[in-house]
């Protein structure tokens, strides 16, 4: 099996865009939320600054300010979503973390929400991969590394992006709708079961326990 980690395993996508948005909202720049959420999710920090500097009349650091932004909400605020320490617990099959953050980010996100650090051992990061998601190379690398099929793996994905990248690798997808997309989003992005809930997993996911 094959988990997406910001939004998926953690809360750290719900946090980010709270404060994207709140910075954008105080710099007057007339990006709405949804925007945020359906055009920009997958850009990378660096990229995200580059669009925000073309958008905006006056000069900042954008960059560091996200950074620092990031920095602060996800020492206060970063955990796991609920139940999935003990969901992943419980499973009988191994799973590898498929993530658009760096292994420094993953690694830094793990210990802050007190996850097995073992959990960024066999992880595909932006580091390895040329495009991210919803590119579908994190999950062919992934594919590739574990040696398994499209058709005898599953993927769970939070994100427009990430479900749109596992289907695109030919694997069946189920989507976390407890992040920010909602379960029409994820349905229509291509996933094959929704839940909301580590405590109450979709059938797919039953079927591992």
């Amino acid at each position: 099996m094959f988990l997406d980690f910001d939004g998926t395993l953690v809360n750290s996508e719900e946090l980010a865009v709270s404060a994207d948005f709140g910075l954008i909202q105080a710099r007057g720049l007339d990006i709405t939320f949804d925007q945020l959420i359906n055009d920009y999710l997958n850009l990378s920090i660096s990229e995200f600054a580059k669009v925000l500097e073309a958008k905006s009349p006056r000069r900042f650091d954008w960059k560091a300010d996200l950074e620092a932004t990031y920095s602060s909400v996800m020492e206060r605020e970063l955990k796991s979503q609920s139940g999935v320490l003990q969901f992943l617990h419980q499973i009988k099959t191994t799973f590898s973390i498929t993530t658009n953050s760096t292994k420094s980010q993953l690694e830094a996100k793990l210990a802050t929400s007190e996850l097995p650090a073992i959990w960024s051992a066999n992880a595909i990061t932006a580091d390895v991969v040329s495009r991210r998601k919803p590119d579908p190379e994190t999950y062919f690398l992934a594919l590739e590394r574990t040696g398994l099929s499209p058709k005898n793996v599953l993927a769970v994905e939070d994100s427009v992006q990430g479900v749109s990248a596992a289907t695109l690798a030919g694997i069946q997808t189920i989507g976390f709708s407890g992040s920010v997309h909602s379960p029409s989003q994820l349905t229509e992005a291509g996933a094959v079961e929704i839940f909301n809930s580590w405590f109450s997993p979709s059938p797919l996911l039953l079927s591992l326990q």
